[in-house]
């Protein structure tokens, strides 16, 4: 009798320990569910601040160190939706703006010679991520660069093979050695380059208060040339083209973009988010521009106001900052009351 009580008390305890394990293990998959399904609004929010933080500008077009013989290049990309895509280094400074992909595509014009564009991506909080790169022109050149662009889907690896091999480039330094066919010029970084040159295929100029032709036996010891064409094997670069000019230095150009707190009849500031106030002059080269930054129209300094949001570009010599361009940008349409 004692044994079968046993029995009965241990059977029991049993079957309850799977009926609570049973339960628990529906309430665990019901808890999964509902996370799943309402995920911690907390999380949720860090996870997006955490992609917003991030800097992101990639971009596709044009390659660095390439030469062109075109003065209009296309800058396109991809950054944060809704950017400004400021670009300075070329023929003038300009603002695009980022489509709601975070896409970027347009033209810009560049000056004969090389040219140190600087790319910077600026969002409407004021997280700037900037590219740099160098471009040639020269329109004496063939431009295989032009229509190399490569689609995946649709060209063969032999085409992409060719627009690699095709594509033109440049060196520039300071000549330190001739041979009857080619140059030795050093870098600005020290590195010795070496180019090739064909006198029947190979065109020879020098830059100065105007382009004037030369030949190939023109060229010496110190002089600066660019020197333009197909990088081959052991990176010898065959020329199409050699210039004798000048070495350059790039102009430092910044940019500024924030909220005008102050106007002056010749300068003005401007509260930038995180960064403060910056304080800018207005000479005869300052340009103004009102509308879609995409399609700006020339305005006037004295349509700048108090509480305008506005984005340009400047430079600084001797603590002096001097703006080059001024956009005043659109103001936000208002959200209607519901």
């Amino acid at each position: 009798m004692r044994k079968e009580v046993l029995f009965a008390i241990f059977f029991g305890l049993f079957i309850g320990l799977i009926f609570a394990f049973g339960i628990f293990r529906v309430n665990s998959a019901m808890k999964s569910k509902d996370s799943v399904a309402n995920p911690d609004t907390n999380n949720a929010d860090t996870s997006s601040s955490k992609t917003n933080d991030l800097k992101t500008l990639t971009l596709l077009k044009p390659a660095d160190n390439s030469a062109v013989a075109s003065d209009i290049i296309q800058v396109s990309g991809i950054t944060h939706a809704q950017s400004y895509i400021v670009t300075t280094g070329g023929t003038s400074d300009t603002v695009q703006k980022s489509k709601i992909d975070g896409s970027f595509e347009f033209d810009y014009e560049i000056d004969p010679s090389v040219n140190y564009l600087n790319i910077t991506s600026v969002t409407a909080d004021n997280q700037r991520v900037s590219t740099s790169l160098e471009v040639a022109y020269s329109s004496e050149i063939a431009n295989p660069n032009k229509d190399q662009e490569v689609n995946d889907t649709k060209d063969s690896a032999d085409q992409k093979l060719e627009a690699t091999q095709n594509r033109i480039e440049f060196f520039q330094g300071t000549v330190t050695d001739l041979t009857e066919s080619g140059v030795q010029l050093k870098d600005k970084n020290g590195d010795i380059e070496q180019v090739s040159y064909s006198v029947a295929s190979t065109s020879f100029a020098k830059f100065g208060v105007k382009t004037s032709k030369i030949s190939a036996v023109d060229i010496a010891i110190g002089d600066f040339i660019l020197a333009m064409g197909h990088i081959k094997a052991n990176s010898l670069l065959e020329a199409v083209r050699i210039v004798v000019t000048q070495p350059q230095t790039p102009l430092e150009v910044k940019i500024f973009y924030g909220t005008v707190i102050e106007k002056n009849k010749a300068d003005f500031g401007i509260d930038e988010k995180d960064s403060g106030k910056v304080s800018l002059n207005i000479n005869n080269n300052t340009n103004t521009y009102t509308g879609d930054v995409s399609v700006p129209t020339k305005s006037r300094y004295t349509n700048v106001s108090e509480g305008d949001t506005v984005i340009g570009t400047y430079t600084t010599e001797k603590d002096v900052n001097s703006a080059r361009k001024i956009y005043i940008l659109p103001s936000p349409t208002p959200t209607p009351e519901s």
